[in-house]
């Protein structure tokens, strides 16, 4: 977060980071992140899966996504 604010762009990351799960998904991947830079977070916090994997848990997108 340092840099966006350096580079004057802190109002873009978080939608960056949005752009995360649209990016993963197209290479057949889910994401599940409850914590990420862009939302000011201290960490981002995230798990990679496969759909398939993903589908085997039962995985439920987070409602704490970010």
């Amino acid at each position: 977060m340092v840099k966006a604010k350096q580079e004057r762009c802190e109002e873009i990351t978080k939608h960056l980071c949005m752009m995360d799960y649209y990016t993963f998904e197209l290479q057949g991947a889910v994401l599940n992140r409850t914590k990420t830079l862009g939302y000011g977070d201290d960490e981002c916090n995230f798990h990679l899966m496969s759909r398939e994997r993903a589908a085997e848990l039962g995985f439920v997108k987070s409602p704490n996504a970010k």
